[in-house]
């Protein structure tokens, strides 16, 4: 059988991994369908973002782009993290490469609301903007 299950503890949800289509699938507790499927050979690291007590939004990163994104309990995230580790699903070589990746985009998202609460002009924000996304090119 070419789909495995794995149970990552109580309150968590599962990991479904599809050997024969080389992608895996977060099933959250109490989900009946997964909450996103993703090519394994794409995924390059895991993050998350408090956005709630108890909640963060859970990332899964390729290569400079987000690959699922997701509502979760707080602690998700490190459990399919541990997972993708564990089983060896990251390539490590390309760790500080997605690594960069989730800099830039929070490096974006400040300049984001640095410009939304009016403490940068449109030239400013244009020209930060740009300087960031040198310094990650």
């Amino acid at each position: 059988m070419p789909m495995k299950n794995y149970p990552l503890g109580f309150g968590y949800g599962g990991i479904m991994e599809n050997e024969e289509k080389g992608t895996v699938s977060y099933r959250p507790s109490g989900g009946v369908f997964p909450a996103f499927t993703v090519k394994i050979s794409d995924v390059r690291a895991v993050s998350e973002n408090k956005i709630a007590f108890g909640q963060c939004m859970l990332k899964i990163h390729g290569q400079g782009t987000t690959l699922a994104e997701f509502k979760v309990r707080y602690g998700v995230a490190e459990k399919v993290r541990a997972w993708f580790e564990e089983h060896g699903k990251m390539n490590q070589s390309t760790a500080k490469e997605s690594s960069d990746q989730v800099s830039l985009s929070d490096e974006l998202n400040k300049l984001k609301q640095l410009h939304e609460s009016g403490t940068l002009d449109d030239n400013e924000f244009s020209e930060a903007k740009k300087k960031i996304i040198a310094k990650f090119a």
